[in-house]
Parts: structure tokens; sequence; C-alpha cells
């Protein structure tokens, strides 16, 4: 995960740029003379993380706050290394990690920005972190980094009562992206290069046939992940693929042209954005950008031709999308027309939902149904394979499961009501 923020990289030339400024994208903030990493609202301010040491001429190494207006602070004290990959807040600080590092000695590959400068070395690493991921009181980071002041991490670790650990056994090679899915910690890649989660004990493929290592959102309830793939789902998947709790799936015909690659994603209540170099979007024409309501692909105005978008963030109701420089040339671009964000209250409840807790369970595991009305309902428990492990007919809105002949694994449980309704919820058994 996370915020509703999306990377993008964009190319930029004098002709793409007056034409997009021109329509419905214009160029805001400057010229940055590198790439653009990252985008993240903190404090009413759209944080923008990259490589960049400059911009209009002047210096801002890796890291740069625009306020809707104009670049309001940027980073001026030198920090070795290549900039800033993502932004996180941890107990209301804001943190960033990528490649940077100050000395020997002094914060590295992650730290808190205080305004003015990279601090705490507490959060030290020793190689390139892509990505963090808060989860209350403690953070996760993947990345290049492995072995650190005598523990050997594998590209991940969770920094928590002041120290970092291990999770799982790691992987063999850096991951790029974390989400939070379903409760669990999700990676984008890992064992086999598929999208994996953590279960409390070990990282586990997501289903079968899916995705290699890509970025991920949730959106409507499922996983969607994006990346340079073209082989998901038997070969039916192209750069986009969706998770529903049970099979991946391709999304409304995928990505073509360009590079046929997607690099950021972004999900809102109404639309997940989706961007990188494309021309078409389930044979919609689309110029590297592209959004879907769940059913069908349309573009985002005139897109942002001959670009490779990198990342997006939604700020102040406008979609901002950061590019890849060419030729040490690069912008911020910003889509003119308002973005309309449906709250909570103005989106359909479903009408059927339950929990499961605790998850990952040992022993035992309790179910509580949430309905707009009395009924009876049915509950059905499936292993990973599709075999039935327990069928229950006629359940109380709350109620329990002895798990003592569940074998330690993933599954997953179908609650339907009599008039039809399902939910479905993943849950793990950890003894």
């Amino acid at each position: 995960m996370k915020t509703y923020v999306l990377s993008l990289l964009i190319p930029l030339s004098l002709g793409a740029s007056l034409s997009a400024s021109a329509q419905t994208w214009s160029t805001v903030g400057g010229e940055f003379n590198s790439h653009i990493n990252a985008l993240y609202e903190y404090n009413d301010k759209l944080y923008i993380g990259g490589n960049f040491t400059s911009i209009d001429g002047m210096a801002a190494y890796g890291l740069a706050e625009w306020n809707g207006t104009s670049i309001s602070d940027r980073n001026t004290t030198l920090v070795d290394g290549l900039g800033v990959s993502n932004f996180g807040t941890y107990q209301g600080k804001l943190m960033a990690v990528g490649a940077f590092f100050h000395g020997a000695f002094g914060p590295a590959f992650v730290a808190e920005w205080d305004g003015t400068d990279f601090v705490n070395s507490a959060y030290r690493l020793n190689a390139n972190v892509y990505d963090i991921l808060v989860v209350g009181d403690e953070f996760y980071v993947v990345g290049y980094f492995d072995s650190f002041e005598g523990t050997n991490y594998r590209h991940v670790a969770k920094f928590t009562d002041g120290n970092y650990e291990t999770v799982g056994d790691g992987f063999d090679l850096p991951i790029g992206d974390l989400i939070m899915y379903d409760g669990y910690v999700t990676a984008g890649g890992g064992n086999g290069d598929q999208l994996t989660y953590f279960n409390g004990t070990a990282w586990t493929d997501i289903g079968t046939n899916g995705p290699a290592g890509a970025n991920m959102a949730e959106f409507q309830g499922d996983l969607y992940a994006v990346g340079c793939f073209d082989d998901a789902v038997d070969g039916t998947a192209r750069y986009i693929a969706r998770w529903d709790g049970t099979t991946w799936h391709d999304v409304g015909g995928g990505l073509t042209g360009g590079l046929n690659c997607a690099r950021a994603i972004l999900a809102t209540p109404d639309y997940l954005y989706v961007a990188g170099q494309f021309t078409a979007a389930g044979g919609v024409p689309v110029e590297n950008i592209a959004k879907w309501d769940g059913t069908s692909w349309s573009a985002v105005g005139d897109g942002l031709p001959g670009e490779i978008i990198q990342c997006l963030a939604i700020y102040k109701d406008h979609l901002y999308a950061g590019p890849t420089a060419m030729a040490f040339t690069n912008h911020l671009y910003k889509f003119n027309d308002e973005i309309i964000i449906s709250s909570v209250d103005e989106m359909q409840k479903p009408a059927l939902t339950f929990s499961l807790s605790p998850n990952p369970a040992s022993a035992s595991i309790h179910w509580q149904i949430f309905s707009d009305e009395t009924q009876s309902y049915f509950l059905q428990i499936t292993d990973m394979s599709g075999r039935i492990i327990l069928a229950l007919n006629s359940m109380e809105q709350n109620g329990g499961i002895d798990l003592s002949d569940f074998s330690d694994g993933m599954y997953l449980a179908k609650c339907t009501a009599e008039n039809g309704e399902t939910a479905a919820k993943m849950f793990v058994v950890s003894k």
C-alpha cells in the first residue's frame, strides 16, 4: 500500500509538454533534472521523491514539496546516493526510503524527513530500500539490502520496538512493493516471483499462475497487480491481473502497445488508475494512463503521449503523475479536470459481510456475520486446491470452528445467505 499514491515516470520533450498543457494535462512545479519516483500527500502537501538534484537549476536533492501552487520547500542538504524511492507515515512522522545515506554513521536508506534534512540513524540499513509499509506501531521495508550488523534479512525487514527483525525466510531476490491486503502483509514477488503474503510464519504464493513481481492496489475488494509480465493466467493477463480471493483473472483485455508495461497503480472508491507505457487498455486508445471502473476501461483525458509514468497520486482533488526524465529534463504533471471521489457514505455498502478472528489461528477461529436482515446462512471452507474441508448449514451470526483437524495452511471461507448473497474471506491455520 497506502494513501492514494501512484508513482509515474514521464519522459518529457518540449513538444509533449506543450501538447499536454494545451489540453487536459499540464506541467507544474518547474523543471526537474532527473526521474520522479514517488508522490505522497502528507500534512496538506504533495511530497515528490526521485533521483533529481535540481529544480529550475536550484538545489533539490531527491525530495521536494508541492503546495498546490509552487514548490514550497526542498532538500538542500546534500545526501549521497541516488535519491528517494517512496514515502510513508510512521508515528506521525514522514518517512522516506531510497538509495540515500549520510556518511558512515548517519541515516541511510530509511530516515525521517524533519522539513530540512533526513534524520534518525535508528532506521539505518546498508543498501537500497524500495518500499515501506506502516502497520500500527511497526513498519516493513523491502529492497536490495540483505545482511546488516550480523543479521541476514534477505531483502525484507520489520521495524518494531526500536529494532529490525527478520520476516520469515525473506526472499532470494529484491522485492519492490508492499501492501496490506485481507489482513496480511503482501509483497510483489518472492517464492518463484509470484505475489506472496506473510501468514505469520512464512511467505506463501497467492494462488497459482499469478503475475511475477508487481506493484499492487486493492480495488472493490479485489487485489490488482501491474507490471511488465505477459504470461500470467495462462498468458491471458497482459500487464495487469486481478485476484478475487480464489483465482487470478485477466482485467478487461489488459494493456497493449508501447512497451506493454504498467508501472503505477492507484485505487480510489470509483476508479483504478493504471499508468506506464502503453497505447491501449482493453482495446480503448489511451496514452500511457487509463482507468478501470470494475467493468470497462476508459482514457484519462488526452493522457501523456511519449511518456513512461512511474508514479501517481491524488492531491487536492487532482490527479498527479511523475515521469522518467529524458535528456536530464523532467516535469511533474497535473490532470486539470477535478477528480471527484465518492465518500464512504455515498458508496453502496455490501448487504452481507463477515469477519474471522484470530487470523492466523491455531486452535479455533471465530466468525461474526453482518447482514442487513435476519436469515439463514451457510458456510463452506475449502483449501487452496478447492477441496471442501467443512460445510455448515443454518449458521448463527456468531460462532466458532474447532481447527484441531485442520492442517497448517491457507483456507477460503465462503458465507452464503439464503437470498443468495455471498461473501468470502481468507484465513490461515498456523499451529
